[in-house]
């Protein structure tokens, strides 16, 4: 049995690493979030990608070498994209949604399958999502106004960044973010 799906997503955001590749595996949802596991009997057997200033499309073709159907949960991890060093630099053609930034979609066999997304934020590998969600932050503050939302949050917010060691004061009116961002989609 082959399976077929096909990811788009805005192109120039970021080259995916190595690392970050979930190509022949899939995934189960653990307490910690997404993890990648390996399901003996489904196989990469094909991956064409597709790259130009505006799009990036990538299709997958997987088969099945076992004997009975398989229902698995698939993966697809993003690159960590670093909201300090990205602060006043462009990251690529973004969309305007701050956690599906990259406008990413997956159709099979012709039809749109719905996608769920993990996003969190880290500092030295600390989750700190649920400090930057408290203060009323998207997780990723790059795209969609958050860098507006964080330099206008009330001193007593900024103050929580801070003594959470997640943010940093540049001026009063500017707050600088110094978490990554992890953004794993899901179906």
């Amino acid at each position: 049995m082959r399976a077929f799906f096909y990811l788009a997503l805005a192109s120039g955001v970021i080259a995916l690493p190595s690392s970050a590749s979930a190509d022949d595996s899939s995934a189960m949802l653990a307490a910690g979030g997404i993890e990648f596991t390996k399901a003996p009997d489904i196989r990469m057997a094909r991956e064409d990608l597709y790259l130009s200033p505006k799009q990036v499309r990538i299709r997958y073709e997987f088969v099945n070498d076992g004997g009975r159907d398989i229902d698995t949960l698939v993966a697809f991890p993003t690159p960590d994209i670093d909201q300090w060093n990205f602060y006043e630099e462009p990251i690529g053609t973004v969309g305007n949604d701050p956690v599906n930034f990259m406008n990413f979609k997956v159709v099979a066999d012709g039809h749109d399958v719905p996608v769920q997304v993990e996003q969190r934020a880290f500092v030295d590998n600390r989750d700190v999502t649920n400090i930057v969600k408290s203060v009323g932050l998207p997780i990723d503050v790059l795209v969609g106004g958050g860098i507006a939302k964080i330099d206008h949050l009330p001193a007593a917010k900024k103050k929580i960044l801070e003594k959470a060691g997640i943010a940093e004061a540049d001026a009063p009116d500017q707050e600088h973010p110094k978490w990554l961002v992890r953004t794993k989609f899901y179906w």
